[in-house]
């Protein structure tokens, strides 16, 4: 087993959304602004991915989505970053 650590970064702009993750399409974790959540994996590869919904003007919601990262196959520990961006996410290997 190895770690994916995820870190978001504390940011006023999206402070208020939470942020989902997902790990291979199934949804894992939530996280806050200015946390960290850390995701026990097997030594396979995975998919990781953050998204938000927030409220939309004329009802219903607009989801915010970050670019997918592939983890290949290892034993080494991983740390992502998320942040917000003007209309996505954005998340990255630190």
């Amino acid at each position: 087993m190895r770690k994916v650590y995820i870190t978001r970064k504390k940011k006023f702009n999206g402070c208020a959304l939470i942020y989902q993750i997902k790990c291979d399409d199934n949804i894992v974790a939530t996280i806050r602004n200015g946390k960290t959540v850390v995701l026990e994996v097997d030594n396979n590869a995975h998919t990781i991915q953050c998204f938000a919904e927030s409220p939309g003007n004329e009802g219903g919601y607009f989801t915010y989505y970050s670019d997918l990262i592939n983890i290949l196959p290892g034993t080494s520990d991983i740390k992502l970053v998320v942040k917000p961006r003007l209309v996505s996410l954005e998340l990255f290997i630190e």
